[in-house]
């Protein structure tokens, strides 16, 4: 069966530094609400749901941008490798055959001239 063909998808630097934006962002709301809680007169329940419902928004928000870039990086981690066993494939063979070339030279070259035309060995 033949592999699908995969595609490139490039994730760029910009996408990951605004998912950075963004959980830095739900950082400074989680600090604003825990500042809010020093103050005695805000309810310290109500603030610490509040703070509960940031980071489960927090997590759902990460989870789906995460899991769109997971199956986008996965296509471009298919894609590369598949160039990389390609152009593996060809410097392999053209290297096989050079290696076996010089293995064999190297074998006949050993080998005493006496001994390569008569197929028995040489005893005193």
């Amino acid at each position: 069966m033949k592999a699908a063909p995969a595609r490139l998808l490039p994730v760029n630097y910009p996408a990951y530094q605004a998912i950075f934006e963004l959980n830095r962002a739900f950082e400074q709301v989680i600090a604003g609400l825990k500042t809010l809680s020093e103050f005695h007169f805000f309810g310290r329940d109500s603030l610490k749901a509040n703070q509960v419902m940031v980071e489960e928004i927090r997590a759902l928000a990460n989870h789906g941008l995460l899991e769109i870039l997971s199956d986008r990086e996965f296509c471009n981690m298919v894609y590369y490798e598949r160039l990389r066993l390609k152009w593996q494939k060809r410097f392999k063979d053209s290297s096989e055959v050079l290696f076996d070339a010089k293995h064999c030279k190297r074998r006949l070259g050993k080998r005493n001239p006496k001994q390569r035309q008569s197929s028995k060995p040489f005893t005193k």
